[in-house]
């Protein structure tokens, strides 16, 4: 496998070729460009991302672009094609390069000492360019996420300062990018019809042959032609050399828009200037490696001409992407107003992820900055502390301190300050799950005592950054200090929090997924929180005993993004759920109504219980509710007594099920705890759970036993062990 750095050399030099720009408008036309209606149908893992196109425009940028045409048409399907290659080479070579890193991180981490694991984590960075966005996750997931309603409450309390340091608000920016978007869908929408239309009437006879290559032409016969003409050539064949000059030039100007058309407002203007790069004045040389900075990421509105009125804007939808991003470093670069920004940005930040997490938690079970307090007089601030039953989750927000650093080139400083940012988020949360174990005070905001129903036993962490940036959850876990065994901390975006929260919908779920994922962070490898998600989602995630390391596909990632924007757009309901892994996922209608049930009951101990239950397989549940059922169906046909009783070692936990006559009713509970407390002796198990269920019951159990004391030696359980006496008889 070559290195990356070989990779981009071949990539420089493609984009110099005679025509290349051309080549690229096909690539991003037929990776990016379908309408909203077909956005389910989209196979992202055989499309370019956004991070791609941003790599070849920001090589391309080295210098002015050349638009002299081809030697001939079919040059351009070679470009195309030899830039999907090189693409999905370096993608390959970034992911097997960081699959080695994570791998070895993982394996030495117990044995290095921390300087020479920190020198081996930042060589890893440094060596390869590789610090982040690079272009390892799953293509335009998080990317396609709309800005709109963030954007507005970032900077809704910067208004002031943005209109008069950069002449123009958010409002006034999105207004701009609205009409840039408006301009070019006008011509899109005329090469959509078109495209989709003579899609239908290719023939056989194009796919052999010396002419092959003109099939791929037929898509964009539109374009050979004046757009507005009349009669117009249909016979690819048969075009002129005027209707192929006719086709370039109309394929640039479908991504083109003039200065007149933006309108005459002043803040017009000033947007622009923030957002252009002139291509031929400026260049983009500084821009040699996958990590480094790339003008194309901070200015993608592309003027063609020195003092011309066309600019050339290869993606509008990172415009939004880069307005997100782009005003919060103009306003921290300005030292007076530096402390403003910072307390706006982490209003913003608490906010968005308190409004979040409501949509998981209840408001009685939600406590922002919350303070802990031991008896010392050690205290430590959680952000938003989420409280149920025993189980709590600690959110720390982190604006600007995690990954605000990874814009600039790959520098070990810069590195070593990610690394001590995420290191001091990791600090700050083992200080926030050591105090509430240790039973410490916690108080609200406003300073009263929170009173908790009981103690809490178990504790979650989650650091989120309200910058999009899905390669963090890699970054951070790279970073983060290992030496100690406990759980990590999970690092994430705003954005990916709000998937998280449409498909984990309630605590218990919320919580299981966060706890599996700190548990099996050393076992389990993706690039992205996506990918985590899309797997668990399909399969959960699950402890492996017979292999050491699980690398998660990005497929998974896809998945998420193919079932949840269709949702988001409102479209969710034309998926073939054949189709959609997520949507079409394992269920088992029985095991969700006990667990419903479960949830229902307001029992101080119902977490532990459902995440017993979910701790098991899915070929695990369906086998043991086809038992439980089985034995319920036999009960009610001869009115018979049954019971069975499963132990699993791995968890260290049992299971018991008893079905008895609706008669006895009062005995049902009594029996079923005997039942659980001999059982789990027999196994010496530490957890057992028991469902007891009356014959003619309509609920999903009606009775219900949970044992979690550690396994002690009982002389009156070992006799009756010993002597083979049975605990419950059968009647016939």
């Amino acid at each position: 496998m070559r290195e990356t750095k070989a990779i981009l050399s071949d990539i420089n030099t493609l984009v110099r070729s005679k025509g290349y720009i051309y080549s690229l408008c096909m690539l991003i036309l037929e990776d990016f460009h379908y309408d909203v209606e077909h956005l389910h149908e989209v196979n992202y893992r055989e499309h370019v991302g956004f991070q791609e196109v941003s790599l070849l425009v920001g090589c391309m940028l080295h210098e002015p672009i050349d638009f002299s045409y081809p030697e001939h048409p079919k040059e351009l399907l070679r470009l195309k094609s030899e830039s999907i290659r090189l693409l999905s080479e370096l993608e390959n070579t970034l992911i097997e390069s960081n699959h080695k890193t994570i791998k070895k991180a993982i394996e030495d981490s117990s044995g290095l000492n921390a300087t020479d694991n920190n020198i081996k984590q930042l060589n890893f960075f440094i060596k390869e360019g590789s610090i982040t966005e690079s272009i390892i996750y799953a293509k335009n997931t998080s990317n396609v996420h709309p800005y709109n309603n963030a954007l507005k409450l970032k900077y809704q309390d910067d208004e002031a300062w943005m209109a008069k340091n950069c002449g123009f608000t958010i409002p006034q920016a999105l207004q701009v990018i609205d009409k840039i978007q408006q301009n070019l869908a006008v011509k899109f929408r005329h090469f959509y019809s078109f495209m989709v239309k003579n899609n239908k009437s290719r023939t056989k006879e194009f796919n052999v042959g010396p002419d092959a290559w003109q099939i791929d032409f037929y898509p964009y016969l539109d374009l050979f032609n004046e757009l507005e003409a009349e009669n117009k050539e249909t016979d690819i064949s048969k075009m002129s050399v005027d209707n192929w000059y006719s086709f370039y030039k109309n394929l640039l100007f479908l991504f083109t828009v003039k200065r007149k058309d933006l309108g005459n407002e002043d803040f017009i203007e000033s947007f622009l200037n923030k957002f252009t790069t002139d291509q031929v004045a400026e260049s983009n040389r500084q821009f040699e490696a996958v990590g480094d900075f790339n003008f194309y990421r901070s200015q993608p509105i592309l003027l063609l001409e020195p003092g011309g009125d066309d600019y050339f804007i290869p993606l509008t939808c990172i415009l939004y992407e880069i307005l997100y991003e782009a005003p919060k470093n103009w306003m921290l670069d300005d030292k007076g107003y530096q402390e403003t920004a910072l307390k706006h940005l982490s209003d913003f930040g608490h906010t968005m992820c308190n409004k979040i997490l409501s949509r998981v938690y209840y408001p009685d079970q939600m406590y922002p900055n919350a303070t802990i307090t031991d008896a010392k007089g050690e205290s430590t601030q959680i952000d938003i502390l989420c409280v149920i039953a025993n189980k709590a989750l600690c959110v720390q927000i982190q604006s600007e301190k995690v990954t605000d650093i990874t814009q600039y080139n790959n520098d070990k400083n810069v590195l070593g300050l990610l690394k001590s940012a995420i290191q001091d988020v990791q600090k700050c949360a083992d200080k926030q799950k050591r105090l509430i174990l240790s039973g410490a005070k916690i108080t609200d905001k406003d300073g009263l005592e929170i009173k908790l129903e009981q103690p809490i036993t178990e504790v979650e962490l989650m650091g989120v950054t309200t910058k999009n940036c899905p390669t963090i959850t890699q970054q951070a876990y790279i970073f983060m200090d290992k030496s100690k065994k406990d759980s990590y901390p999970l690092f994430t975006s705003i954005f990916e929090l709000d998937i998280l929260a449409h498909y984990l919908k309630n605590p218990f779920t919320f919580l299981y997924y966060l706890g599996q994922r700190s548990k099996l962070s050393n076992q389990y490898i993706a690039s992205e929180e996506m990918a985590y998600l899309g797997y668990h989602l399909c399969h959960s995630l699950h402890p492996s005993h017979d292999k050491k390391t699980i690398y998660i596909d990005d497929e998974y990632a896809e998945y998420v993004n193919r079932n949840f924007f269709p949702y988001l757009f409102g479209i969710d309901g034309w998926i073939d759920d054949r189709k959609d892994p997520i949507k079409h996922r394992w269920t088992n209608t029985w095991f969700s109504r006990i667990c419903k049930q479960i949830k229902q009951s307001n029992r101080l101990d119902r977490v532990d219980i459902l995440f017993h239950l979910y701790d098991l397989s899915m070929e695990g549940i369906d086998r043991m509710i086809k038992r439980m059922r089985d034995l319920k169906e036999k009960a009610q046909r001869d009115g018979s007594q049954d019971n069975a009783s499963i132990y699993i070692k791995d968890y260290d936990f049992g299971l018991n099920y008893l079905v008895k006559s609706d008669l006895d009713q009062k005995k049902l509970e009594s029996d079923l705890e005997e039942y659980c407390q001999n059982t789990k002796y027999k196994h010496k198990a530490h957890f057992w759970l028991g469902f007891g269920c009356l014959t003619r019951s309509t609920d999903a159990y009606d009775a219900i036993v949970y044992l979690k004391e550690p396994w002690k030696y009982n002389k009156e359980y070992d006799r009756k062990i010993s002597k083979g006496i049975r605990f419950f008889k059968r009647r016939n």
